[in-house]
């Protein structure tokens, strides 16, 4: 798990970190600084403990083109030797995530879609047609998709609990009577409101007011047929969840009245 070296120092500024940068500098930030203890910041990524000669770091040297280039902890990628490497025989870059931008970069490459590719001379009569943006798909995710191979997976789901004061409910529809007509009659009954509904339920309204909003998808279904929830039939153990509820972020100057009769 050792990255390079590259660049000019070591005469090898022709990789793929170094091209189309600026005197040759490293798009992957490598070689890293030295670093005494690890570092885990909710802004930027984490800066993992990597020990220099001076403070007991391991020092070895590697030969390019027969020429000897000296590695230290500064070029090793973070990894997992006994979980992964081990384990899977294959290298495996391993990154802590706890930041918004690690989460973003985590699942960049899952909603991104395929890669696109430019065809040139469909149409010559016609200049904007004659260039035209295409999917560009390999053989292996054809096939993947003909077998109905799950691309993407998240577990446990994620469920979105909306917030809203009473009658403003969110509500999209198409721009006709009908559409407005149906999307007002599907959104009268949200989550939000279902939850309340379900700790006024005397069959399960006991069990309901034990469980905060956040937890109600783990505990509870929500049926869009009765507006209301139903327990889980295997009740989630410690560890094992098969939904997690996130609620929307709600801006601060959006203030409920002292009327709101659920606050």
């Amino acid at each position: 798990m050792i990255h390079g070296p590259c660049g000019k120092p070591c005469d090898r500024g022709h990789l793929g970190c170094c091209k189309n940068s600026p005197d040759a500098k490293y798009s992957k930030i490598y070689p890293k600084a030295f670093s005494p203890i690890t570092d885990i910041s909710v802004e930027t990524y984490s800066d993992y403990r990597r020990r220099s000669r001076e403070d007991g770091g391991n020092v070895a040297e590697k030969h390019y083109r027969k020429k000897p280039v000296t590695i230290d902890n500064s070029w090793v990628v973070p990894y997992s030797p006994y979980f992964l490497l081990n384990r899977f025989k294959r290298h495996i870059n391993m990154k802590f995530v706890s930041s918004i931008s690690s989460i973003k970069y985590l699942f960049l490459y899952h909603f991104k879609g395929e890669d696109l590719v430019t065809v040139e001379g469909l149409n010559e009569d016609v200049e904007i047609s004659m260039y035209a943006t295409r999917r560009n798909i390999s053989a292996c995710q054809t096939y993947w998709r003909i077998a109905d191979f799950q691309v993407i997976r998240i577990v446990p789901s994620i469920k979105q609990l909306p917030i809203h004061l009473p009658g403003e409910q969110p509500v999209r529809y198409e721009p006709s009577q009908r559409g407005v007509m149906d999307a007002i009659t599907q959104n009268t009954v949200t989550p939000l409101i279902s939850y309340f509904n379900t700790n006024c339920c005397p069959i399960i309204g006991e069990r309901a007011r034990t469980v905060k909003y956040k937890d109600f998808p783990t505990y509870f279904v929500w049926k869009s047929d009765t507006k209301l929830g139903t327990l889980h039939k295997n009740q989630p153990s410690r560890g094992k969840r098969k939904a997690i509820g996130r609620i929307v972020a709600v801006h601060q100057t959006a203030r409920a009245p002292s009327t709101f009769p659920y606050y």
